[in-house]
């Protein structure tokens, strides 16, 4: 097998696992433990990273889509668990 297509092989491999665990984290995480305001896709690349002055929510109807509005963590989270989970 020439070093070619293993390195194609392996670009694949890596972007078929990011693509699932882009759909674990958007049905498990975003939107029902954590919401962010300004979320582009790919968040759990950097958990932690991403959460912008938090507010502690029971349910997530405050939200409004506004990319002013603080991102949402949902009562009983903080963002080290978003950081042991995601």
């Amino acid at each position: 097998m020439s070093s070619l297509n293993k390195i194609a092989r392996f670009i694949l491999v890596i972007f078929s696992l990011s693509l699932i665990a882009e759909l674990i984290w958007s049905t498990c995480v975003q939107g029902s433990v954590y919401y962010c305001s300004d979320e582009v896709g790919f968040g759990y690349l950097m958990p932690g990273e991403w959460v912008h002055d938090a507010t502690v929510s029971k349910d997530f109807s405050e939200v409004t889509n506004s990319m002013s509005d603080p991102d949402l963590i949902r009562e009983g989270w903080s963002e080290f668990y978003l950081w042991l989970y995601g």
